[in-house]
């Protein structure tokens, strides 16, 4: 768990990364004319909405300025002649005094403003990523004199390295979208801290990008609260997935083995095969969690036929056949009140459609292939390896070995052929989670 005591604030790192937000729109700048008799006194948000605008439209027309200087056109913007399009770097013994030549009030108080955030506030420049602007808790990032955001921000004299080395600078120059993302950092004394960056592009008149806005935020106490919630929930899963074992001993361990086993599967599949493209690391997550509510359903069937020691009758397997649409019913009505959490559509695929077969021979619905959903094609193999491997009240444990080579055999018959594949290629990590959680 990471620490409960934050670094101050100061220290929170500046660093880049990248994700969507919302285009910067500049309104035109509202007029410095006395007011009227009888207008009403401005309140507090419109005056500093009024000073936002105002230096928005001094940085455009320093640039526009600027532009024409360089192309050789003449302007008549008020700036006109002046090379410094970008707002200076904040000095806070600067502030207060006089303004430098060529910022209004309105800009020094926006300078006030942005000193006096507790988080780390830059303003860098498209074209050469220098910092035009960076206030205490920005420049406490990084050495002490740094010029460029990669100085700043990465502690290095080179710019950022394209796709080894993703650059949320070079990102909002080709994308020109703003973004937002999430980034773990040391902190003081070494302790992680969770940082939220936003960027927002700044274009000219001419709609030509000039600066990046870039702003940091520490959620470390929010992720920390998330965390736990997170714990606490896959805890209240877990026991509920446990409510069978109390009817059911065989299934103690198995709960384990079999959630380990299929999550070894789906980050084998993540990474190589056709499905790559279907498993991301969300469906992982959700298959650690919804995977052990595969036989949840079995709470509904009579122990006369869940703890029978011998076969089943004819009759009596086709009573613990429902325990598959028992638990997929049940999770089916606490998925529609609880939406938006997604493992539980997953449970409830995976506990409907887990004794399905490849060659749809299954139940309850018979049905085949890519019909089967993936997360239930999974567990289906996790599920009978567990149970050819363990001892059961009416079997003892088949060998490993003997229990593969069983698999290998129901390829395309009860197994997804791809879902074998993967199985044999973690075989190794399949025997070490068989040795570390045992067999009963």
């Amino acid at each position: 768990m990471t620490s409960k005591n934050p670094a101050p604030p100061s220290q929170t790192s500046a660093s880049h990364t990248g994700s969507p937000a919302r285009t910067l729109d500049h309104k035109d700048s509202p007029s410095d004319s006395p007011r009227e008799a009888g207008t009403p006194e401005p309140t507090g948000v419109e005056h500093a909405l009024g000073v936002v605008e105002r230096v928005v439209e001094r940085v455009r027309e320093l640039t526009d300025s600027a532009g024409a200087e360089q192309s050789g056109s003449p302007s008549n913007s008020p700036g006109a002649g002046r090379a410094d399009i970008s707002l200076p770097v904040i000095d806070p013994h600067r502030l207060g005094q006089k303004p430098a030549l060529g910022v209004s009030h309105g800009e020094e108080f926006l300078h006030t403003v942005i000193e006096s955030l507790d988080h780390p506030f830059l303003v860098i420049n498209i074209d050469d990523f220098s910092i035009s602007m960076a206030n205490t808790a920005a420049r406490a990032c990084g050495p002490q004199g740094s010029r460029h955001c990669h100085e700043l921000t990465h502690h290095r004299a080179s710019p950022c390295d394209g796709a080894k080395d993703p650059c949320p600078v070079e990102h909002v120059k080709r994308t020109r979208k703003p973004y937002r993302v999430e980034h773990i950092h040391s902190g003081a004394a070494g302790v992680p801290r969770h940082v939220e960056v936003h960027g927002h592009p700044v274009f000219n008149r001419d709609g030509r990008l000039v600066q990046m806005i870039e702003y940091c935020l520490d959620i470390t106490d929010r992720k920390i609260a998330e965390a736990e919630l997170l714990e606490s929930r896959d805890l209240l899963v877990f026991s509920m997935a446990k409510l069978t074992e109390s009817r059911d001993p065989e299934t103690g361990a198995h709960l384990e083995r079999m959630r380990a086993y299929s999550v070894l599967l789906a980050q084998e599949l993540a990474q190589h095969g056709p499905y790559v493209g279907q498993i991301n690391p969300n469906f992982v997550t959700e298959m650690h969690l919804a995977s052990p509510l595969h036989d949840i359903g079995k709470v509904g069937i009579p122990d006369s036929i869940l703890l029978k020691p011998g076969h089943l009758t004819g009759e009596e397997f086709e009573i613990m056949k429902q325990h598959a649409a028992i638990g997929a019913d049940a999770l089916g009505k606490i998925a529609a009140s609880t939406k938006g959490v997604s493992f539980l559509q997953m449970s409830t695929e995976i506990a409907r459609s887990h004794h399905e077969r490849f060659n749809a021979t299954g139940y309850p619905d018979r049905l085949g292939g890519d019909a089967i959903p993936l997360c239930a094609r999974i567990v289906a193999l996790a599920d009978v390896f567990d149970a050819l491997s363990s001892a059961r009240v009416y079997k003892p444990a088949f060998e490993p070995a003997a229990a593969r080579l069983m698999i290998l055999a129901e390829s395309g018959k009860h197994f997804d052929p791809i879902v074998v594949e993967a199985f044999t290629a973690r075989w190794d990590d399949f025997m070490a989670i068989h040795q570390r959680l045992g067999t009963h």
